[in-house]
């Protein structure tokens, strides 16, 4: 509910950082846990 609205294209830009070689994939390791847990929160709710 806090982070949902913006986590998503904050790690979207750390993928994008080309010139990193740490930076890009964390984005896309905290992209895929925001997608586990907005799925898991979904069950729950359902």
């Amino acid at each position: 509910r806090h982070i949902g609205p913006w986590a998503g294209h904050f790690y979207a830009d750390l993928e994008g950082a080309k010139n990193s070689v740490f930076y890009a994939p964390v984005g896309t390791v905290g992209r895929h846990f925001m997608a586990i847990e907005a799925e898991a929160f979904r069950m729950s709710a359902g």
